[in-house]
């Protein structure tokens, strides 16, 4: 933070988080989360499963239950504006908790059918517009017909460890 002094006044100018990189790990400058810094980070290094240890150790530096709960709390809003530089976020679940996430890879059939069907889920939980839910749904695939989505399992570690 840098400060100027006026007759009277100190206005002090914040300035704005990056990623940066300390001891070979990408993190955020204000060790707090940032959706925008989060969602490019995703976009960085999105291409393989990032875990939720991973989210969290970006934005906090430490990866515990405590972390990886807040950032779980979170992810929809990073699937908001991943989404808005036109990628979809695929989510994987351990259970009922979501364990990973990576950016949408077309040639997969199974990731595509889980990104509709979560998108799906985020549209009926009102974390989607329904410009939103089109757009996801052009980005996924026309193939996919949502109808049918509530029978599609939605981990897709079965098939991409």
């Amino acid at each position: 933070m840098t400060s100027d002094t006026k007759p009277g006044k100190t206005i002090v100018k914040r300035t704005q988080p990056e990623l940066v990189e300390v001891n070979g790990k990408q993190v955020i400058s204000s060790n707090r989360w940032n959706d925008d810094k989060i969602a490019e980070f995703v976009m960085l290094n999105g291409h393989e499963w990032l875990t939720v240890g991973d989210l969290a150790k970006c934005a906090w530096r430490h990866s515990d239950k405590a972390t990886k709960d807040r950032a779980r709390r979170y992810i929809h809003k990073i699937y908001q504006i991943i989404l808005r530089h036109g990628y979809v976020l695929v989510y994987d679940y351990d259970g009922k908790r979501i364990e990973r996430v990576k950016l949408l890879d077309n040639n997969s059939a199974v990731e595509r059918q889980a990104a509709a069907y979560k998108a799906e889920q985020l549209r009926k939980r009102l974390k989607l517009s329904a410009e939103q839910y089109e757009q996801a749904l052009k980005l996924i695939g026309p193939e996919l017909s949502p109808t049918n989505l509530s029978a599609v399992i939605s981990t897709t570690s079965a098939t991409n460890p």
